[in-house]
């Protein structure tokens, strides 16, 4: 498990540890094996929260499919699934890490220069 899935699942587990639903999920998940990151499911606003992001942020993301979504029975709200928030971090991780090493080599490349 990734420090980045590790750190969302604790979030999730500190949040919703109260909540009778969520531990139905985990009674489920613990008797049945089923995977909770494809289980849970949030909004577009618990998402906005879980990742430290604007929601109008969110929404556009949500909008063009970058994190992909489902519109929930009520036809006024989507459901973002955790596995997809996961994916999501991960991938801004991995990119955020490129950007730094990316930053690492030009500028030991302007210091060889001088």
């Amino acid at each position: 498990m990734s420090d980045v899935t590790r750190e969302i699942l604790t979030e999730v587990i500190n949040r919703r540890r109260h909540d009778p639903a969520f531990r139905e999920i985990l009674r489920r998940i613990a008797e049945e094996g089923e995977d909770l990151l494809d289980k849970l499911s949030y909004t577009a606003a618990e998402t906005a929260d879980l990742l430290g992001l604007s929601r109008a942020f969110v929404a556009g993301l949500l909008d063009d499919g970058t994190i992909p979504s489902q519109i929930l029975e009520r036809g006024d709200r989507r459901g973002v699934l955790l596995s997809d928030v996961i994916a999501f971090q991960e991938r801004r991780a991995r990119m955020g890490e490129g950007r730094r090493r990316i930053s690492e080599i030009v500028e030991a490349d302007s210091l060889g220069e001088e």
